[in-house]
């Protein structure tokens, strides 16, 4: 730190505070390392079969990439912006100290909808149960691809962000504009003009995440969503004394009440609500538990694969070069990114392997820490919660059958879902705050969520766009 001097340290000496939870850091060091150490067993797995049948320059080749197999966890208190636990890396090296946490710049694929969403939803271009058309387009020579290869027609928003539907997030971001977006981001992550446009090229593909993004500023985009819209601060150092306890730095303490209201909070529940949505039917990363061992959560996974021309280099190996994983759960925003130090693809995606990581992180807590009930805290404004059929997007009534019934749904005032046909008396509950009731599931646990293409895509960049028209 810039207060001190070499002096003050040799003489003085120091005792530095930090945001971080011991229980938390601890879980976050372990549940990466297994999640790692597991990727690298089935790389090893396919090195030995090149060793098996004489292959060396492939062995050679695979070997390099699992010696760069790497990660990062972090994760940060929405409410005070405490970092509560950073891993910066699979193992610590007094050589490479890069603290990937907060260094490594990455484009973050589809856990970049939510941003998307949460635009959308302020700017009243649509509501979770909306209608969208998954369809092929082209918007100035840009023509967006599915990660399953094909398109699902009608859909309500609510899938469409459950399955990470890329065509939706394009023409949402085409309504509301590239430059609205960018303005988020900045104001969000305090990012200059300059370093904004080198990072974020204005164009459409910013809806499927071809920007650059470090954990620690995804984990922040995440954490004003969950802090209801307001600005979020990053706090890692609480103060600083001399070893006779003399008070040598302590960071200011902020009112939450005087916090920037970067986004709305309706919009910002809506999302949540949506981020539920991954982890339950027809999600990008199904997870299902019994209700005893039931705790709020939501996230969304991203998985951006690797680029033709990078994987000559490797063998020509397919792949994918980035997975990550941003949770949610009470007073609790998580980031996970595992990938490649340089950049060779390897087998896996967001759900699989960084959602896998995160889950063990965050049962954990659960389990020996504890959450509180509910994702969205409360907040004042125009707002309405319905209980909602999954499916259809209608109201939720007792007389007609549905699978997937959903409860407390945030909606704006008179952008509610109607009810189903024939149906006139539903109960809606105007600006309240009440708590999210859990839905009730059966019994099927999948932590590592599904070894898959899911939520993948193969970036490409369309022509440059100051300012898609609203």
């Amino acid at each position: 730190m810039d207060t001190f001097n070499e002096i003050d340290i040799e003489t003085r000496g120091m005792n530095v505070y930090t945001t971080l939870d011991y229980d938390k850091q601890d879980a976050a060091e372990k549940s990466l390392r297994e999640g790692i150490e597991s990727v690298r067993k089935k790389l090893n797995d396919v090195k030995a079969a090149y060793v098996k049948r004489g292959d060396s320059e492939e062995a050679r080749i695979q070997q390099s990439i699992v010696d760069n197999m790497n990660g990062s966890l972090i994760s940060i208190n929405p409410g005070n912006g405490y970092i509560e636990a950073m891993v910066g890396s699979y193992k610590i090296s007094n050589i490479f100290r890069l603290n990937r946490a907060v260094s490594a710049l990455r484009q973050p694929g589809s856990t970049i909808k939510a941003l998307i969403y949460a635009i959308a939803f302020e700017n009243r271009i649509i509501t979770p149960s909306s209608t969208v058309v998954d369809e092929e387009i082209n918007i100035r020579g840009y023509s967006p691809k599915n990660w399953y290869k094909g398109y699902k027609g009608n859909i309500t928003a609510r899938i469409a962000f459950a399955q990470s539907v890329n065509t939706i997030a394009v023409k949402l971001l085409n309504e509301f504009g590239v430059n609205d977006f960018l303005e988020k981001i900045s104001m969000i992550l305090d990012i200059d003009k300059a370093t904004l446009e080198k990072r974020f090229q204005p164009n459409l593909s910013l809806a499927l995440g071809s920007g650059e993004l470090s954990p620690m500023e995804l984990a922040l985009i995440y954490a004003t969503i969950a802090n209801g819209g307001k600005k979020v601060t990053p706090v890692q150092i609480l103060r600083i004394t001399d070893f006779e306890g003399s008070e040598m730095f302590s960071t200011p303490l902020k009112d939450p009440n005087e916090a920037i209201q970067i986004l709305d909070p309706v919009a910002c529940a809506e999302t949540i609500n949506l981020l539920e949505a991954v982890l339950s039917e027809q999600g990008t990363m199904k997870l299902k538990l019994k209700d005893e061992d039931f705790f709020p959560m939501g996230g969304k996974t991203g998985t951006v694969q690797s680029p033709k021309e990078a994987r000559k280099k490797w063998g020509s190996r397919k792949g994918v070069r980035d997975a990550w994983f941003a949770g949610v759960n009470p007073d609790l925003v998580t980031t996970v990114w595992i990938g490649n130090d340089v950049g060779a693809p390897f087998e896996g995606s967001g759900s699989g392997i960084s959602g896998n990581i995160w889950f063990r992180y965050v049962n954990y807590i659960a389990k020996n820490i504890g959450f509180s009930e509910t994702l969205v805290k409360p907040f004042n404004g125009d707002f309405v919660k319905v209980d909602v059929c999954g499916e259809t997007g209608l109201l939720l009534h007792s007389s007609v059958p549905c699978l997937y019934p959903l409860y407390g749904q945030y909606y704006y005032i008179g952008e509610q879902p109607s009810a189903p046909e024939g149906i006139t008396a539903v109960t809606t509950s105007e600006n309240s705050a009440q708590e999210l009731e859990a839905a009730t599931t059966e019994k099927t646990i999948l932590p590592q969520g599904e070894e898959n293409d899911a939520d993948s895509v193969e970036l490409e960049l369309p022509e440059v766009t100051d300012n898609p028209p609203n």
